[in-house]
């Protein structure tokens, strides 16, 4: 599963506007490094006595040196900006909120750095024609994402769940 994600990625991430025919070794390496961050940490989660996504950064900056990633904070805290080619933090790409007076509270979406995450792979995945199923508790705010964009089925999972459900 995470080798098939990895290929997914790096044939997402890869196109010649990222890596022209003339673009130097260590920028491939950069996009291989990014997508094996995210095939491979992307699913990793905290439970309740350790952040395995902590122990992942830790365990890839220890072992793999060959293309630099800020200490600081976690490795999937960082994607790689077009223009210079280097890791730079989620942060710097999230937009500034500005509430609009006429809009309902409940169809405001405040842009953390998670959906900024969520929308990067989202677009990079779904370009390429792959289907992506977010998950979440019922009242995430997943579902608002892009429902004005794309057809979103909102599948309620739980024990009484059955596959005809899913099927229709």
């Amino acid at each position: 599963m995470h080798k098939q994600m990895l290929c997914t990625l790096l044939d997402c991430l890869s196109p010649p506007i990222n890596c022209p025919p003339e673009t130097a070794r260590d920028v491939y390496g950069t996009y291989f490094v990014f997508a094996c961050l995210w095939a491979f940490g992307s699913a990793i989660f905290p439970d309740q006595l350790i952040d395995w996504r902590v122990e992942f950064s830790k365990w890839w900056l220890s072992g793999f040196k060959t293309i630099t990633i800020s200490s600081s904070g976690s490795v999937l805290n960082y994607f790689i900006d077009p223009e210079p080619k280097q890791f730079i933090p989620w942060s710097n790409r999230v937009s500034y909120f500005e509430l609009v007076p006429d809009t309902r509270l409940q169809q405001t979406l405040v842009n953390p750095i998670e959906t900024n995450r969520i929308r990067y792979f989202h677009n990079l995945l779904v370009d390429k024609k792959m289907a992506i199923m977010l998950a979440g508790a019922y009242d995430d705010k997943l579902k608002s994402l892009y429902n004005d964009l794309y057809v979103v089925a909102n599948v309620p999972l739980n024990f009484y769940t059955i596959y005809l459900v899913l099927k229709n």
